[in-house]
């Protein structure tokens, strides 16, 4: 053998091994971004005024350079029970879009009331939402409450938002 073919097969050889040993050392890494993220609030009531919006309690935002990722936004809330009378209702969801619509699977909607028996002085809420396959992308997630029709305005007292986001691969 020529030491022209002895280098070509040695430089061969060599590369061969640097793949089998990155393979080896790093067999379930993955190159996308993990990120987790939070927001809360600041000391002051926030009050749901508005049945036609939603409000935003806390929003987060998140940039993905490339990949594919899952993000799960995880919301909760307490609220001080003020209502004078009856039924109010008020929602609760996370979302990537400042006003979505209603009735969605991952909002909640609580009865905050004053009635004749034992009513709670703090209502608590919470609730999850999962995204998949968030591409490569700046996004925006939004902790948001509003009132029902008829509902009397109401304070949120404490609240906060998690988020995770993940390889989605």
């Amino acid at each position: 053998m020529t030491k022209l073919n002895q280098n070509r097969w040695s430089r061969y050889i060599l590369m061969a091994m640097l793949l089998l040993a990155a393979v080896a050392i790093l067999p379930n890494t993955s190159f996308a971004q993990n990120i987790s993220k939070g927001c809360s609030s600041s000391g002051s009531p926030f009050t749901l005024n508005d049945s036609q919006n939603w409000q935003t309690l806390c929003s987060q935002t998140v940039t993905f350079n490339s990949g594919t990722h899952d993000c799960v936004g995880i919301g909760s809330a307490q609220m001080n029970n003020t209502v004078i009378d009856g039924h109010n209702i008020y929602r609760f969801t996370v979302s990537k879009t400042k006003n979505p619509d209603t009735d969605t699977a991952w909002e909640r909607r609580i009865d905050v009331l004053q009635g004749d028996g034992l009513d709670p002085i703090e209502v608590p809420v919470s609730t999850v939402h999962q995204f998949k396959d968030l591409t490569a992308g700046t996004y925006t997630f939004y902790w948001l409450g509003r009132k029902d029709e008829g509902a009397e305005n109401l304070a949120v007292t404490q609240w906060s938002m998690g988020l995770v986001c993940t390889d989605g691969n």
